[in-house]
């Protein structure tokens, strides 16, 4: 078994708190008696991981462990086990308008041109019901048009209720996974990132190993959505091949998913802009800031109640704002 150097305070070993969707209705006065709501989502996940020490201590174990069960997502049977069904999809690059960078190193409002690429398609919600169904004994067909490329798989998995003689329930399961060139991992719609982060689910070196816990105390009937994404490499000098999955496992650890101390990582924010006018109130680039200081009691990602202090859980409230 390969030996995992992420960074501490990295893994989906933590439990997490998930401001998943959050509709606000805002109500402005303009020159004119109202000036009609302006409503929009935020879309916030606040990722919390394992502190150092702990998730240190953890990462040791699981490298160095053999796991009590493994199912091979690269054949038909594992797949079945899990229930999972891997889908597929190249990407495109795009224009798309942006902002040219302020004195403050934000987004200005100078307009500009960037470049995107399309889908994004790491959300749990992502509809890949038009995508194609993939033998997953085909994974390392090769894959995307080559050069400059990338690409998305897709697989949800359920734990099932045993796994050979092993049974899963309360354990914690490892992804581990290889892609030619480079990929980036995300679980349940999130990608947890730390500074100086290398691997899990980020970018781990060429041709190298990706492994991330994604689930911790596991019951039966528990499902968890991966979607891995396929980069060609290296993106400086194109070459001339493609993209393809060289494995993709599961490992079952029977070890303790007890209650772990956390720090906060880096959060997405998407805004849903419906009205030109939000731009007034949300910046292009906003950031989630502020904080309580407790929470006594909070239900991790598989419902279990945990008793956690945390001193750094950043709120909407920072980059929202009032008026009257």
């Amino acid at each position: 078994m390969r030996t995992s150097n992420q960074p501490q305070a990295a893994k989906y070993a933590s439990n997490r708190l998930a401001f998943s969707l959050l509709t606000l209705s805002f109500r402005g006065r303009g020159k004119g008696e109202g000036a009609g709501a302006i409503i929009f989502a935020v879309i916030g996940t606040l990722l919390l991981s394992s502190s150092a020490a702990l998730t240190a201590n953890l990462d040791e174990i699981l490298a160095k462990r053999k796991p009590e069960s493994t199912v091979d997502l690269a054949t038909k049977a594992g797949a079945q086990l899990v229930k999972g069904e891997w889908r597929y999809s190249d990407t495109r690059i795009i224009d798309v308008n942006f902002r040219a960078a302020g004195a403050d190193g934000q987004p200005s409002n100078i307009q500009n041109k960037a470049y995107d690429f399309t889908p994004h398609a790491g959300g749990v919600e992502f509809d890949d019901s038009g995508w194609e169904i993939i033998d997953p004994t085909t994974l390392d067909k090769r894959r995307s048009a080559g050069r400059l490329a990338f690409n998305w798989y897709r697989i949800k998995i359920t734990v099932p209720e045993r796994v050979g003689s092993f049974d899963p329930k309360g354990s914690t399961i490892v992804f581990a996974a290889s892609l030619d060139d480079y990929a980036e991992i995300w679980v349940d719609g999130e990608i947890p990132r730390l500074a100086d982060q290398s691997g899990g689910s980020v970018i781990k070196g060429w041709n190298a190993e990706n492994r991330l816990i994604i689930g911790r105390g596991v019951k039966p009937g528990q499902t968890i959505q991966l979607a891995i994404f396929g980069i060609n490499g290296p993106i400086s000098n194109p070459p001339t091949n493609y993209i393809y999955m060289k494995y993709a496992r599961l490992e079952f650890h029977n070890v303790s998913s007890g209650p772990m101390a956390v720090t906060p990582q880096e959060v997405n924010v998407e805004v849903i802009r419906a009205d030109p006018a939000i731009d007034a109130i949300v910046p292009a680039n906003p950031k989630i800031s502020n904080s309580p200081k407790d929470f006594s009691s909070l239900k991790d990602r598989f419902g279990q109640s945990r008793a956690i202090s945390f001193s750094a859980i950043p709120t909407l409230t920072s980059f929202i704002g009032t008026t009257t």
